[in-house]
């Protein structure tokens, strides 16, 4: 091709300064999407500690409820109140076992 750029063609300088906006706003893009990637990411994290949360806290009012029964009281149903407490006890095992990974 001549040196003279016919009309309606771009030169290689305008199509290399063409090139390298399109490429900046290709990095911008991509810089933009990792940045709100992360953001969703921490959300997500977030929203699994609430509701890991709100399940322990379910959890933990339902024993407190039994806890404080005054039935422990009657001495008629020990075995019960012993199998009752020893599911607990497992409960509470299995739920130190998850919390601690």
């Amino acid at each position: 091709m001549s040196e003279d750029v016919e009309e309606g063609m771009l030169s290689a300088t305008q199509l290399d300064q063409i090139r390298q906006d399109v490429l900046g706003k290709w990095g911008e893009l991509q810089g933009a999407v990792t940045d709100k990637k992360r953001d969703l990411m921490e959300q997500l994290s977030f929203h699994k500690l609430m509701k890991d949360i709100d399940e322990n806290m379910t959890w933990i009012t339902e024993k407190l409820q039994i806890a404080n029964d005054q039935c422990y009281k009657e001495t008629s149903n020990l075995k019960d109140k012993k199998r009752a407490h020893e599911a607990l006890v497992g409960e509470i095992e299995i739920k130190q076992v998850r919390k601690a990974r």
